[in-house]
């Protein structure tokens, strides 16, 4: 992911958290729900501080490390050309300054590629998001937790957890994945679900490892 991108996602949680929080109000006793809500975007927040930090930090250290290399480059091909000038007719300089200027292009961009792999590895190790979220479901309604209940219920059922449930029971009810996939898209319809939303992606997630290995 890119830093802006990064930059743009952590705005957006940001946004979203005081959007939320405003409206409280002083008398208002707030929901154990609304809390879970908001500490699940505060948490998500502190993951995408923790990689976009070390993103800033390695092209930090990659622009330092391509300036210093730079300069020792164009020392080289200073002293390269002193040495031609001294040994060669002056028709061959033209040559060795054309090739001294590849061979720095050349060098700057492989060292590039090299780095930004690099940190695609780095980051794909930091990234929360591990294997075990591709592993197989035997029951759906086992899968969730009780903040994950109240989480999709709260965003994706408008709050009406016997709603959630129904769904829920039904989902684990179909014989394959083709079933369970036209319930899904059956209700996002009626509830008007956006599917970039990230609890309608973990939503479908499980309910796709509900149904793996069928």
């Amino acid at each position: 992911m890119e830093i802006e991108q990064l930059r743009k996602e952590l705005n957006d949680l940001l946004d979203n958290v005081v959007d939320h929080s405003s409206n409280y109000s002083g008398n208002r006793q707030i929901p154990s729900l609304e809390i879970s809500y908001v500490l699940t975007k505060i948490n998500k927040m502190q993951e995408t501080l923790i990689i976009l930090k070390h993103l800033i930090k390695e092209e930090e250290k990659q622009i330092k490390k391509d300036k210093q290399q730079k300069r020792q480059l164009v020392q080289k091909q200073e002293n390269v050309i002193n040495e031609v000038e001294k040994e060669t007719p002056e028709f061959n300089i033209q040559s060795e300054i054309v090739i001294e200027e590849k061979e720095v292009e050349n060098s700057i961009q492989e060292k590039s590629e090299d780095v930004k792999d690099q940190i695609i590895d780095e980051q794909e190790i930091t990234t929360p998001i591990t294997n075990i979220e591709q592993l197989p479901i035997s029951k759906l309604v086992d899968a969730f937790s009780l903040n994950d209940r109240y989480l999709y219920a709260n965003e994706l059922f408008g709050k009406d957890m016997g709603a959630f449930n129904e769904v829920v029971k039904n989902l684990d009810s179909s014989n394959n994945f083709e079933e369970a996939k036209a319930i899904l898209i059956s209700i996002g319809s009626e509830r008007n679900w956006d599917v970039e939303d990230e609890n309608v992606l973990s939503f479908t997630n499980l309910v796709e490892r509900r149904f793996l290995y069928k």
